[in-house]
Order: C-alpha cells, then structure tokens, then sequence
C-alpha cells in the first residue's frame, strides 16, 4: 500500500506500471511421493497488465511425514527488464493464517517496524508481540508494521498451538486483519474493517522508506529492484507447552 512518500510515484504505479494490477498465471505443476516425502512444484508467471517485464516463478514445496512443509519460490525478472520500475514496493510472498494465531514471536529487529534505510531505533533481539500490536496507526492508512532482519517468526493461539517459519536467510514479515487494498482504499483507520483472518507477508525484500514527500527519495542501496530472487523457509507445527519458537527458531532450515 502506498506511503506517504510515494506521492510522486503513486501516478506512475498506477498509470503506466500497473502495479495494482499484478497477476499470476500458472503455466505447469508437478508432483510426486518419493521416499515418504511429497514433492510439489509449480511453474507460473507474475506480471502486471499491458506490461513487458514479469517474473518467471519457480514454487517448490517439501512436506515430510511429520508434517513439515519446506517452502522455496525462485523469481527470475524476465521480459523487457529495461521498461521495469527504478523500484518495486516489496519481494515476497502473501499468506493467509486462521484468526486464532494471535499471539506472535520472532527474532530479528523491533520491538518496533523497520525498514532497510530505517532500521537504527530497533534493536536485534526476541520479541513477543498480539497482532494487533504490531501495526502501526498513521493517520492516513499505509504500509506499515514490516519487521526486518529475521530470522524465524511464529503465530500461536490461546491453547498453544502454533505454526512457526524459520527462514535459511534473514526476511522481512509483517502480519495484520488487513490486506494491502483494505489499506490503499482508507482515508482514515476508522474505515478500516479487520479481515477474519491473519495477513502475513514474509518478503525477501521490502523497499526503503526515503523521505521524498519533504525530501529525497530513496537512496540507490535501499531499493528494492526487479531482481532475481530466492526466498527460502520451513514451517513446522508446534506447542508451546511442550517446546518453544526460540528452541526451534535455533534449528536450520
């Protein structure tokens, strides 16, 4: 969702980029049970309406017998890269989790949002937040809430279980009741309806904040580019009775 110091790219975004019209288009999928683990590709494109550059995507997914699930999306940046944006708002993936995982914990930097040319206030550490705590209340609603420099992040309910992602790299996440449209439709919170669920973004690149509503845009190292990328986690089933997120968060991916 835009922020406040997109105002001067918001047009181009839209008008001649097409970013809120960004689809996907599954070209072939494969799978196969081989030695007690089911594997599951699947080849698809992702793209914005009348435009030359897309993403050639790879998704493979791993699930063991004890339930286990490894996750890996490979981005090819494709097409006429030349006709790209200078910058995309973020790299990553768009989950949806029950409403009952409300209670989140993860190691990488906060307590507060940070952003990679806005990181300094937050501080390296294990963190337990609701989600309802980590977003971020602008007058205008906007992209907000990203916690970056992670390492694993989990979503427990009132009785313990929980789902926990531990990433063989460190991620960006944020997770809110409220989708990216929810949030560039809003004038004001007050028009904000909470979905009946949890949206998750875990990103393998978010775009920094820079300051051009008053000031420069983003500088050249904090862009998020159209760029090849790899994003690879695991997601495990867990209770926290009986193990914790830290202790699984020190395992490898």
């Amino acid at each position: 969702a835009p922020i406040d110091n997109d105002m001067y790219l918001f047009n181009d975004y839209r008008g001649k980029y097409f970013m809120h019209l960004g689809h996907q288009l599954v070209e072939e999928v494969h799978y196969e049970l081989k030695d007690g683990v089911f594997e599951w590709q699947t080849d698809a494109l992702y793209g914005t309406t009348n435009s030359s550059w897309y993403y050639q995507l790879k998704y493979k997914y791993s699930i063991y017998p004890n339930g286990d699930i490894l996750c890996s999306i490979d981005g090819i940046a494709s097409g006429m890269r030349q006709n790209a944006p200078a910058m995309v708002p973020r790299l990553g993936l768009h989950l949806q989790l029950n409403n009952e995982f409300v209670h989140t914990q993860w190691r990488g930097r906060g307590p507060g949002e940070s952003y990679p040319d806005s990181k300094q206030a937050n501080h390296l550490g294990v963190y337990s937040k609701k989600v309802d705590e980590l977003f971020t209340n602008y007058v205008k609603p906007q992209e907000n809430g990203n916690r970056s420099d992670c390492d694993w992040v989990s979503f427990t309910d009132d009785d313990a279980n929980g789902l926990i992602f531990i990433a063989s790299e460190t991620f960006n996440f944020s997770a809110s009741h409220y989708e990216v449209s929810d949030l560039e439709k809003a004038k004001h919170t007050i028009d904000l309806k909470p979905r009946d669920y949890v949206v998750l973004n875990i990103d393998y690149k978010q775009n920094g904040l820079g300051s051009n509503s008053c000031g420069q845009d983003q500088l050249e190292k904090y862009r998020c580019k159209f760029e090849d990328f790899t994003l690879t986690f695991r997601i495990s089933s867990f209770n926290a009775e009986k193990t914790t997120a830290v202790e699984l968060g020190r395992q490898q991916c």
